[in-house]
């Protein structure tokens, strides 16, 4: 009698560490889930930093800042977009990405030439000669 009391109160520990251990694993695993909900929700939306419309007013260039959500650097896009819609970094590809923000300038000398003038200690990622029907030229 005294060791089938003995193993039903082991069996009973065992149970209780198990669904301890369960109810732990649960916990720590919805912490973990939530660090990671609140890194991923970071707002990593670009930021619109000006528009230069062309001397026709058709186009424009727009430099903005894509945000680094955490993980990279944040970088400077230039791209070239049509004045009649609404600018979004999906619906418009750039022709020039750079590490952080420069001070650079930008200017159009005529209506489809876009000048852009880029300290060269600047991490370039990309450099296009034409974009959208515009030759860019670099200083």
């Amino acid at each position: 009698m005294q060791v089938r009391d003995g193993i039903r109160l082991a069996a009973q520990a065992v149970g209780v560490i198990i669904v301890t251990a369960v109810i732990a694993a649960t916990a720590l695993y919805g912490l973990f889930a939530g660090i990671v909900y609140m890194i991923l929700s970071v707002d990593c939306a670009p930021e619109v930093n000006r528009s230069i419309p062309s001397p026709d007013g058709k186009l424009a260039a727009v430099v903005y800042t894509s945000r680094s959500c955490i993980l990279s650097n944040d970088t400077t896009n230039i791209s070239i977009d049509p004045r009649t819609r609404r600018f979004t970094p999906e619906n418009s590809t750039p022709f020039f990405v750079v590490e952080e923000s420069p001070g650079f300038n930008i200017r159009w000398t005529n209506d489809r030439t876009l000048q852009v003038t880029v300290p060269w200690d600047r991490r370039v990622h990309k450099r296009e000669r034409t974009a959208d029907g515009v030759t860019i030229e670099y200083k």
